[in-house]
């Protein structure tokens, strides 16, 4: 039978208690602070006063404005309402000046506290913890991770400009512009390309053009898409037309990059008859403009798009370019936008190249891109590669802003 607790053996365990829980405070990693409903100390503990930079007795009695002014204009009616609600006020960040003018970062959480003994009034605890060197350290870590990013970053920028054309070829009675333009945001270097390339043999002259986008952004991106403009110039030597290069790309893609997916827009123009064959890889059409300002997508017979699907055969269609007819070959960065469907961008693409109609092509490319490029946060990169019957020639020079032009 279990000896019954005497009062004193009661009292002795009370005092126990308190006293343990009195060290656990006084000696606790964690400022701690009892405050009555006027928001007065009524006690600290010594990591709280090593905090504030303030001696541990000259807390008691003061109000909380006294000790944390600016922390008190921002959390102080929260506090107040407390033993009202019952709900704590659960790690709230602030940021001050300690009596000692270090900076403090802290979490601070807020608590009705509610004593046992009737009639006793309910306090509020405080509790602090102090996150500066643990903040100052996550500081750290991501300035070094934007630093590598950064470098990261530079270092694909300059693979993906070395793989982009740097000029244009010098083509009697054509002319042609080029532009790329990263997208908005930390990953700007993704897939996006243009490439051209002139053959001239046994009389005949002719003009491959090519604006392909590489799903995905980054190192990944930027290799598919040189390992594509590579094999496809290749391909286009030995004399093949573009639908069947794309036959060829696809199958490439899909047994020695499996995952990786692009479009591709791929045109050959004969400069002696003037007409033009496409082939598109799950690509948007490009635009023709007419000398007379009429303009139209080529959509054509439109495959899948690379690496996407197997046994694919790629159809191909035939235009004749009359002079002063413009075909304009871009990615979907410069019609896509998140608020509107694909639709409206080609239809605001459509109308502004029919409105250049006769710009040079250096000066069209400038205003599709004032009239149809999306928002500055663009999420997208964007080519855009315009080629145009009988214009005037002239000497290559580079764009700073990425252009090449003739």
């Amino acid at each position: 039978m279990a000896e019954r607790s005497s009062p004193r053996d009661a009292e002795r365990e009370l005092a126990l208690t308190a006293s343990l829980l009195d060290t656990v405070l006084r000696r606790a990693p964690v400022g701690f602070a009892l405050l009555d409903l006027d928001l007065r100390v009524l006690r600290v503990n010594e990591a709280l006063a090593e905090l504030d930079g303030f001696p541990l007795e000259a807390h008691l009695g003061l109000h909380m404005a006294d000790l944390w002014p600016d922390i008190t204009d921002r959390i102080g009616p929260l506090v107040r309402s407390l033993p009202a609600t019952g709900s704590p006020l659960l790690d709230f960040e602030v940021a001050t000046e300690n009596w000692q003018g270090r900076r403090i970062e802290a979490l601070v959480s807020c608590y009705p506290v509610v004593a046992d003994a009737e009639g006793a009034p309910p306090r509020i605890g405080v509790l602090v913890r102090d996150v500066t060197e643990r903040n100052r350290m996550r500081a750290l870590v991501e300035e070094s991770l934007r630093t590598q990013v950064e470098r990261q970053q530079s270092t694909i920028e300059v693979l993906q400009q070395g793989l982009l054309p740097r000029t244009l070829p010098d083509v009697p009675g054509l002319g042609l512009s080029a532009t790329y333009r990263a997208a908005a945001g930390e990953v700007r270097v993704g897939g996006d390309w243009f490439d051209v390339l002139h053959l001239a043999d046994a009389g005949t002259e002719v003009v491959h053009l090519a604006v392909g986008d590489v799903a995905g952004h980054g190192i990944d991106a930027v290799e598919t898409m040189g390992q594509l403009r590579s094999a496809g110039r290749g391909w286009l030597v030995e004399g093949h037309g573009p639908g069947a290069v794309l036959d060829r790309l696809n199958r490439l893609l899909l047994a020695t990059m499996p995952g990786e997916v692009a479009t591709l827009a791929l045109a050959s123009l004969d400069t002696t008859s003037s007409r033009l064959v496409l082939a598109l890889a799950g690509h948007l059409p490009p635009v023709h403009v007419r000398a007379d300002g009429r303009a139209e997508l080529l959509w054509g017979r439109p495959g899948p798009p690379l690496g996407a699907v197997t046994g694919t055969a790629y159809g191909e269609l035939q235009v004749q370019l009359d002079p002063g007819d413009t075909v304009v070959l871009f990615t979907d960065g410069l019609v896509e936008r998140r608020d509107e469907p694909i639709d409206a961008g080609l239809e605001r693409l459509a109308a502004a190249a029919g409105e250049g109609a006769l710009l040079e092509p250096d000066a069209l490319v400038d205003a599709l891109l004032d009239t149809a490029l999306a928002p500055p946060d663009r999420f997208d990169d964007i080519c855009v590669l315009a080629v145009r019957l009988d214009t005037a020639g002239g000497p290559h020079r580079d764009d700073p802003d990425g252009r090449s032009a003739r």
